[in-house]
């Protein structure tokens, strides 16, 4: 009967963490972003991270500023779309090959407004972007983030990705242009982004919940 009512609280607390869990498990973190120093999306950047063993990704997030105040979805220099990249590691430890990438619109991201005001008095938001998952082996690779379509050219908005105030590595890559990137070490920089795993289905924690009233009325029973 112990054993029972054990796992039936254990159930509950693993669900009740679940609901909360919206949070996806941060898997990579490049640091805080810098309320100092950021980059505008003129030309292409791009931050490397590693895994030391095989890691699903669900959810990319980078923290960025609008040329000033706050981050304005519909109006302002945003053009209303995000894109997204993940490149291979190359040769000349740069990115190399594109391995993922997607685009996100308004409504299919969320930018939360981390309460940091930068030194230009812009309010620096975080956008997370939760994509089809993808499993990555071990080893390096390249994180880039775009304002617009992936192959948009550059709309001459002021977008900027912030710096992070301690990256996992000293440098990050630059290219001049957003299209066909040529790339070329950008020295003592580090962009501020994270990786999370998929966040749990809406669905199996419903389905967890529901299934605590079962567990108490075996419990329950058990007791007569």
């Amino acid at each position: 009967m112990k054993r029972l009512l054990s796992i039936v609280f254990a159930a509950g607390v693993l669900a009740c963490g679940a609901s909360r869990s919206a949070h996806a498990q941060v898997v990579f973190d490049n640091g805080a972003p810098s309320p100092a120093s950021s980059r505008e999306l003129v030309g292409a950047f791009a931050d490397d991270f590693s895994f030391s063993s095989s890691t699903t990704i669900g959810r990319v997030s980078f923290f960025v500023t609008d040329f000033v105040g706050p981050f304005d979805l519909t109006g302002g220099e945003f053009n209303g779309q995000f894109s997204w990249f993940i490149f291979d590691n190359s040769g000349s430890n740069l990115p190399g090959t594109i391995l993922e990438s997607g685009t996100a619109g308004i409504g299919q991201f969320s930018a939360i407004d981390t309460g940091i005001v930068d030194n230009f008095g812009a309010n620096i938001t975080r956008i997370d972007i939760n994509v089809p998952q993808f499993t990555l082996a071990a080893g390096t690779y390249w994180f880039r983030m775009r304002e617009g379509g992936l192959t948009d050219p550059f709309d001459t908005s002021a977008i900027y990705w912030q710096d992070s105030v301690a990256g996992v590595t000293p440098n990050s890559a630059f290219a001049p242009t957003q299209n066909d990137p040529v790339w070329a070490v950008n020295p003592n920089v580090s962009l501020a982004f994270r990786l999370s795993a998929p966040a749990p289905e809406p669905g199996a924690i419903a389905l967890a919940l529901a299934g605590l009233p079962l567990l108490g009325l075996i419990a329950r029973r058990r007791t007569r």
